[in-house]
């Protein structure tokens, strides 16, 4: 179990004014077994600080280092890619988006397969305007699906936040992520913008 984060706050609504930040986040990913079966999968999140501070207790295998078993109120929005059917899970791989729990709000099927490896493209959009979460995946020969769920952030996140990406291995799985970037827009009252911006090149983790 790993996971990698960025090391600043960012910024995902305003107190003053009850704006909401829209961001889009991209990374490319491939998983990659090691026994001929599946691991436990991967997960784009964003928590409070304090969830963040350190792994959470309790959280291996299909909680992916992000939720703590034994915590009754987990505080997170999550996108995860999961192959690996949990007694919470549907009996099939599949992305779904996770809002302070493992039984994700919205879910579609994963074309994961486990005899080779396997490169998705994910686009991950929060458009504030229209309340919405897009997911958008890119399999390794080019086909496109996509998931949507209306949420609000302001109701599910602090003011500032922690974004990251966490993986489970289950002793029989490699997670390489190649490449990473994240931009954040949110109209203050005193300025018409803050602009976050990550890029990360090239971030490896190998359990």
């Amino acid at each position: 179990m790993s996971r990698v984060l960025y090391k600043y706050l960012v910024p995902i609504w305003d107190s003053s004014t009850g704006n909401v930040a829209s961001f889009e986040t991209s990374f490319r990913f491939e998983a990659t077994t090691i026994a001929r079966a599946p691991g436990d999968g991967l997960i784009f999140f964003l928590t409070d600080q304090a969830n963040a501070a350190t792994i959470p207790d309790n959280s291996r295998d299909g909680l992916l280092g992000v939720a703590d078993a034994k915590n009754a109120f987990n505080r997170f929005v999550g996108v995860e890619f999961d192959n690996y059917a949990n007694p919470w899970d549907p009996n099939y791989n599949h992305i779904g988006i996770n809002l302070n729990s493992f039984y994700s709000v919205k879910i579609m099927k994963w074309r994961w397969l486990y005899e080779s490896s396997t490169i998705l493209t994910v686009n991950i959009i929060y458009d504030s305007p229209s309340s919405t979460l897009t997911v958008v995946v890119t399999d390794y020969d080019g086909q496109i699906s996509t998931l949507s769920q209306m949420l609000d952030l302001k109701w599910l996140l602090p003011e500032m936040a922690v974004i990251g990406i966490s993986g489970s291995s289950g002793s029989c799985q490699l997670n390489e992520i190649y490449s990473w970037s994240f931009t954040s827009v949110l109209n203050t009252a005193t300025r018409s913008s803050s602009d976050n911006i990550i890029n990360i090149t090239t971030a490896i983790a190998t359990y």
